[in-house]
């Protein structure tokens, strides 16, 4: 079958052939670009390879996913520009839809407006890749066992139909042994989200996340438990500014069990050099509500967080840098080697309306005569 990669023929079918055929598949450097319908399945064992600058592109009206696979082992994905085209899709069913009326299930193959899902994968790698404009998520990984994200870019600049719900790596639960790497760009929503209990539910585990790049992102990353347990996390090297917060610990979803409490342990952040930045699209949040730099929401229990090399310069919101929410317990909360400077208020470093059972605090360096510490 034909490849043309001229932007007008639809490639989906002679891609798909040549996937379902191969080991290894390097899809050539087009004419123009790729256009596809449909989407692209991977299977097992398999090696998908395209230029950085090779643009795969979702054709209008196709209301569906770029990039797929399910119930698989060793799979990489390497290369190309995968550009959804947001506007020309159906609107996000996320915001033009109640919440009550989405039903949350991984295989369900339903139009949620993900660009590209991959579920129940042992060693899975995908790298060295942008992607542009999705509905809502860039990439949404589920029960994904022994994995590396490395060096992706989000290239988001429109919404359909507004600036919301557009993360870039999603991960739901049962994803676990894992390193991300090397994330930039901006996204209207979490650049990073580890949410145990969203669309699927259960434990995430095991995750090193290393080098998150963003100016005037919403968030560099939100953890998200509804009673499922998020621990041993390493998160460092995180550099920019967010409009929502950098860090976000948190419960709330709408449709999570209220009776249940967030499950943290075993967290680890260091070397944050954040600021905030001015809130631009419309999005959830009223206006009267500012959230602070790292935001650990109400209804936790924690047993050990540590949150170490975090300086912030801040010239743009008199906000708190880090906030403990009420009826949240920490067990054990340690604070080291930080440094903040605010010029344009006086908002505490800490704030702390919950419970935090031992601190260890040393070497916080607070700039400015009326700054205080809680």
């Amino acid at each position: 079958m034909q490849l043309y990669g001229d932007g007008l023929h639809d490639d989906t079918a002679a891609i798909q052939e040549r996937i379902d055929s191969s080991k290894v598949f390097e899809l050539p450097v087009p004419e123009n670009f790729y256009l596809i319908s449909k989407p692209l399945c991977v299977h097992s064992d398999f090696v998908f390879k395209a230029d950085a600058n090779t643009v795969i592109r979702l054709a209008p009206n196709s209301d569906c996913m770029m990039l797929c696979g399910n119930h698989l082992k060793n799979v990489v994905i390497n290369g190309g520009k995968w550009d959804m085209q947001n506007t020309l899709q159906a609107p996000n069913p996320l915001v033009t839809y109640t919440y009550g009326q989405i039903k949350h299930d991984d295989m369900d193959d339903r139009y949620l407006g993900v660009a590209m899902r991959f579920f129940d994968i042992s060693n899975f790698t995908f790298k060295n890749s942008t992607l542009r404009n999705p509905v809502t998520f860039g990439v949404q990984l589920t029960k994904i066992f022994q994995f590396t994200i490395d060096s992706i870019t989000f290239d988001y600049d429109v919404g359909n139909p507004i600036l919301g719900t557009m993360d870039g790596v999603h991960l739901e639960s049962g994803c676990s042994f894992g390193r991300i790497t090397n994330l930039k760009g901006k996204t209207f929503d979490d650049l990073l989200a580890i949410n145990a209990d969203d669309f699927y539910y259960g434990d995430i585990t095991d995750i090193a996340v290393d080098g998150i790049f963003s100016d005037g992102g919403h968030s560099a990353i939100r953890f998200l438990s509804s009673g499922s347990n998020v621990k041993r996390i390493s998160v460092q090297n995180i550099f920019g500014t967010f409009y929502q917060y950098c860090i976000g610990i948190t419960k709330y979803y709408f449709l999570g069990d209220k009776t249940k409490r967030g499950q943290y342990d075993m967290i680890s952040i260091r070397n944050i050099y954040a600021s905030k930045h001015y809130r631009y699209p419309d999005f959830y949040t009223p206006e009267s509500y500012v959230y602070p730099l790292i935001y650990i929401e109400k209804e936790l229990d924690i047993r050990n967080l540590l949150i170490s090399e975090l300086h912030r310069r801040e010239d743009e919101t008199d906000v708190e840098t880090i906030f403990v929410d009420s009826d949240t317990v920490i067990e054990n909360l340690c604070i080291e080697n930080c440094s903040y400077e605010n010029k344009v208020g006086n908002a505490p470093f800490l704030v702390n309306r919950g419970q935090i059972k031992q601190l260890k605090t040393d070497n916080i360096n607070l700039y400015g005569d009326n700054i205080r510490f809680m």
